[in-house]
């Protein structure tokens, strides 16, 4: 039985019930501890992070190397050090050379099944794990207040993974592009080579609904393919916003009040709602 699976299928976790899952997963890596699987390690730090236990989780990770030998485990011990505000080290550890002693492991067909293995069982592709570090590398250059290597680090996020959702959000919610960049971006990202066609239709379409709406805003018009997703509330807020910046006050009003009942700490809505209450002189938020 694989220590790590035992800790997926504890009834505590069900419940939310992180701290109860630590001791657990402590437990379980005890009774492990001869072989130390590194998935059981990883989940072991997940369970710290959750718990805000950042040190504990990197350390859990880094004292036994893993960082220098798993990709998903290089991420998350730098991911551990960003939540703790430590920049500077969660960068060195994204930008740190491939060391020898993974070269010798890799040469190892024991434990090279191993990390294959493992990779299976974390159900993360070396693509994904590439975008996250790159995703990751970003966020940690945004909060240096370096914006160009955090934008090329968003970019390559995505061109990397083009699910990777999170950095094409924070390209143009923090507008690091201009109109025409972000429009430059979106057509060169590979849909087709990393997506079915339905996923590309997807995909294209959330995308675009982010391109700056206020430069010359556009009816949104939802593809046949996806047509599901009119009443989706992500795409009744993006809506609205086109319809405010047209100054259609009123229409945007509509949207957002009927998003407000349904959803009414909606982070993207509430800006927009506001202002439209303003625009419409409703600044109490009544008729």
């Amino acid at each position: 039985c694989n220590a790590a699976r035992c800790v997926q299928t504890l009834p505590v976790r069900q419940l939310h019930l992180v701290p109860s899952c630590n001791v657990d997963a402590w437990n379980v890596v005890i009774l492990f501890s001869v072989a130390e699987e590194p998935q059981d390690i990883y989940w072991l730090s997940q369970c710290l992070y959750l718990t805000a236990q950042y040190h504990r989780a990197a350390h859990a990770i880094r004292s036994r190397k893993l960082d220098k030998i798993y990709g998903a485990c290089r991420y998350f011990a730098a991911q551990c050090h960003y939540a703790a505000k430590e920049y500077q080290q969660a960068l060195d550890i994204l930008d740190m050379q491939e060391p020898i002693n993974k070269i010798i492991v890799e040469k190892n067909a024991k434990v090279d099944n191993k990390i294959k293995e493992a990779s299976i069982d974390w159900g993360l592709s070396p693509a994904a794990i590439k975008s996250s570090i790159c995703l990751l590398r970003g966020k940690i250059y945004d909060a240096m207040d370096n914006r160009p290597l955090a934008t090329n680090s968003y970019r390559e996020a995505l061109k990397l993974d083009v699910c990777c959702f999170e950095a094409f959000d924070l390209l143009t919610s923090h507008h690091m592009l201009t109109a025409q960049e972000e429009k430059e971006l979106l057509e060169s990202l590979p849909f087709n080579k990393q997506c079915t066609e339905e996923e590309c239709d997807l995909l294209y379409f959330l995308y675009k609904n982010k391109l700056k709406k206020y430069n010359k805003p556009s009816e949104t018009v939802i593809p046949e393919s996806i047509d599901g997703l009119q009443d989706n509330l992500d795409v009744v807020v993006s809506v609205a916003e086109r319809n405010y910046y047209n100054c259609d006050f009123k229409t945007c009003y509509k949207l957002t009040s009927m998003v407000m009942n349904k959803d009414p700490y909606h982070a993207v809505l509430l800006p927009v709602h506001i202002g439209t209450l303003v625009e419409l002189n409703k600044a109490n938020g009544r008729n």
